[in-house]
């Protein structure tokens, strides 16, 4: 069951990666999002594997239906490479983890990027 459901979550945060745009600067960015509940406390922070090919540059929120709400992280890609963005979800003040998943990335020098695993 609780592959199934990171399964699921995995999916549906490649569904959410929105198209790269340009950020003032000049350079490309892209946006993930993840679902989160505030009734049960629930949250996703992330680690990256390396810190030069992107790096984040805004976050938001915005809520859906319900207790429900949706984060948003915006990067900038800063340079060409591999990068595995390690997804976790928490519950509650005491960092209690729920879920974990990676995806790896693959960006070139023009900004476009390929999901590699």
């Amino acid at each position: 069951m609780k592959k199934a459901l990171v399964v699921i979550i995995f999916a549906v945060t490649m569904l959410v990666l929105s198209s790269c745009s340009t950020s003032k600067n000049g350079s490309e960015t892209f946006t993930l999002s993840q679902t989160a509940n505030g009734s049960s406390g629930s949250y996703w922070e992330y680690t990256l594997s390396t810190d030069n090919v992107i790096k984040e540059i805004d976050y938001y929120e915005t809520s859906i239906i319900g207790p429900g709400y949706r984060q948003y992280w915006t990067f900038e890609i800063t340079g060409e490479g591999e990068v595995t963005i390690n997804w976790l979800a928490y519950e509650g003040d005491t960092y209690t983890e729920k879920y974990s998943y990676s995806v790896t990335y693959y960006f070139d020098e023009n900004g476009n990027r390929e999901i590699i695993e």
